[in-house]
C-alpha cells in the first residue's frame, strides 16, 4: 500500500499549524497596540470628551449676561426723574400699608422693623424731592402732586388765596364771646347764685 511522502505530510501539517495560531480569540488581543493606533483613538476620544464639558459648562466663548439686558430703552431728563420718583413712592405706599395692616397683629419686634420701614422710606421720597432742580420738582408735583386746592371758600368770599399773615402777639378779642355776652355788663349784678340743679331744672321748666 502506497503512502504519501513525509515530507507532504510534515508540512501540510506544519501549515495547518501555523494557521491555527494565526487565529485570535473571539475577544480580541488585550496586548499593546500600535502607538499610532492608540493616539488617533485617544485624539479622536478626547475632543468628544471637551466637547461634552463645553456643552455643559455652557461654553467657554458664553458671554456673561449683563443686569440691564432687555430692559426697555434708557430713559434720560424728566422721564428718569418720574421713574425714580414713582418706584420710591410704590415702596412707601407698600412699607404703610405693612405697618397699618399688622399694627394690632406685630409683636413689638417685628412692629418697630415695620415702622422704621415705614419712616425711612418717607424720608427717601422727602430727600428725593429735596435732590430735584426747582423745574423737575415743579413738574413732578404738577404731574403727581395730589387734587388741586379747594378754593371755594376764599372764591366766596373774595379773599386771596395765599395765607394772611395773623399777629401773634398783643391784645385780642375773644372769637368765642357772642355779640349778646359783649352786650351784658355783670358789675352791678351783687346777687348770690343760690339753689340746687332741680330748682334750675323748675326754672327752665325742665322738669
Amino acid at each position: 500500500m502506497n503512502q504519501p511522502p513525509s515530507s507532504n505530510s510534515s508540512s501540510s501539517s506544519g501549515n495547518n499549524s501555523n494557521r491555527r495560531r494565526r487565529r485570535k480569540p473571539s475577544g480580541g488581543n488585550k496586548g499593546p497596540r500600535p502607538s499610532g493606533q492608540s493616539n488617533n483613538n485617544s485624539q479622536s476620544a478626547s475632543p468628544t470628551k471637551k466637547s461634552g464639558n463645553r456643552s455643559r459648562r455652557g461654553g467657554r466663548n458664553r458671554r456673561p449676561k449683563s443686569g440691564n439686558a432687555n430692559n426697555g430703552p434708557t430713559l434720560h431728563g424728566i422721564d428718569l426723574v418720574r421713574a425714580k420718583y414713582l418706584n420710591l413712592v410704590e415702596k412707601h405706599v407698600e412699607a404703610r400699608r405693612k405697618y397699618y395692616d399688622l399694627f394690632h397683629r406685630a409683636d413689638p419686634n417685628q412692629l418697630r422693623k415695620l415702622e422704621r420701614e415705614f419712616t425711612d422710606s418717607q424720608a427717601q421720597v422727602l430727600a428725593f424731592e429735596d435732590s430735584l432742580k426747582p423745574e423737575d420738582r415743579e413738574m413732578l408735583h404738577k404731574d403727581y402732586g395730589g387734587k388741586p386746592e379747594d378754593r371755594a371758600y376764599t372764591s366766596n368770599h373774595s379773599l386771596p388765596p395765599e395765607q394772611i399773615e395773623v399777629p401773634t402777639v398783643g391784645d385780642f378779642e375773644d372769637p368765642h364771646v357772642l355779640e349778646s355776652q359783649k352786650a351784658s355788663n355783670f358789675k352791678d349784678d351783687t346777687e348770690e347764685s343760690v339753689g340746687t340743679i332741680e330748682d334750675y331744672k323748675k326754672l327752665k321748666g325742665l322738669i
